[in-house]
């Protein structure tokens, strides 16, 4: 008898220990079952579709020459446009959409572009627009893209001639600035504006906002994971580690009130890890958003039109407001990108400084 008492006992302790092993197994768990979900949430989609928009614009600029292109991204094909007005472009700009989007959306501000003398050279991104796969995938695949594509430019004798430059807008600077962490292309300069500066960051701020500061670090740890195993090492570069290879000027520009890509959280980052260096310009915005080559009022009537159309059967006279309103852009401050490129184009490759602003 004593001897069941006892084994009962020791049976019993071993089921505590059991529990208190299970329950924190559990929580881990759930954090990366429901992490996990908030990851695919952001990333395992596609991005924006084409719409009928991309004709209109088109039909609004017939002297435009445009040149349709399409290369390999790993096993999937990007679909790329290169637009300009002139037979002898100055230099030759990649510019990279924003995330959940596609080139179409930026059609305006490659017109200004090429308007300026420039042959530029745009893309839809893996899993959006015209471009195969079935999700955007995550962050660093952008940078993928684009340095699939700057392959592809060095590769055309043409294209290859001309000087390089770069322009990236939210993830798309990311891209562009982390984008010389895959090999020391040939850049003359880069734009960089309203970047993130790490893959992870978007995820970041959406669980800090939702769930607080503390939590957050703990939450992010899988995505984290997640994105090592889709990536590898491409999972680790950052706005700032590629712009630190940078031997070219780079003007990073961000607007103090963006709500998208925090300013703290990205272009202070980049500011305090290269402020001071001669190659570098810094252009920190007021009364301006995270849309900074767009009026905020303009961007602002585009969402509230987009809202519209997705409630009314009214649709045609929604639409070509909308239209309308899709090509403003904010010339004042693109023209003071395209003087910076202007500018820039005066140093060789590897030249490391910069005229005073």
């Amino acid at each position: 008898m004593g001897l069941d008492c006892c084994g009962k006992t020791v049976y019993t302790e071993v089921s505590l220990i059991m529990i208190w092993l299970l329950i924190p197994l559990a929580l881990v768990v759930f954090v990366f079952a429901f992490t996990y979900q908030e990851y695919c949430k952001v990333f395992h989609v596609r991005g924006r579709e084409t719409t009928a928009f991309y004709d209109y614009f088109f039909s609004q600029y017939p002297a435009l020459k445009v040149r349709a292109f399409s290369c390999l991204s790993g096993k999937e094909t990007l679909a790329g446009m290169q637009l300009t007005y002139t037979e002898k472009p100055k230099a030759l700009v990649v510019m990279v959409h924003g995330y959940g989007w596609n080139m179409e959306h930026y059609f305006p501000q490659t017109e200004f572009f090429a308007r300026a003398g420039y042959l530029v050279v745009i893309f839809d991104g893996m899993g959006m627009g015209r471009s195969s796969g079935k999700n955007i995938h995550g962050l660093p695949q952008h940078m993928l893209d684009t340095a699939a594509v700057l392959d592809y430019v060095g590769a055309d004798p043409m294209l290859s001639s001309l000087p390089l430059l770069l322009y990236g807008h939210s993830w798309g600077g990311y891209a562009a600035d982390a984008v010389l962490c895959c090999k020391p292309y040939p850049v003359r300069a880069i734009v960089s504006v309203s970047a993130y500066n790490e893959p992870l960051a978007a995820m970041a701020a959406k669980l800090r906002s939702q769930y607080g500061s503390a939590l957050s670090r703990i939450l992010i740890v899988p995505p984290a994971i997640f994105q090592r195993m889709s990536f590898g090492a491409a999972a680790g570069f950052s706005a700032v580690s590629g712009l630190g290879r940078a031997e070219c000027p780079v003007l990073v520009a961000h607007s103090r009130e963006d709500a998208v890509v925090l300013f703290g959280d990205n272009y202070k980052k980049i500011l305090e890890a290269h402020q001071g260096k001669p190659n570098f310009r810094f252009l920190a915005l007021e009364g301006s958003n995270h849309n900074i080559g767009i009026p905020y009022a303009v961007n602002e009537q585009r969402l509230q039109l987009q809202r519209e159309l997705r409630r009314t059967e009214e649709q045609e006279a929604l639409r070509k407001e909308l239209w309308e309103a899709q090509m403003m852009i904010d010339e004042d401050v693109l023209t003071q990108f395209a003087a910076f490129f202007d500018e820039s184009l005066q140093f060789s490759v590897g030249e490391s400084k910069l005229l005073p602003a």
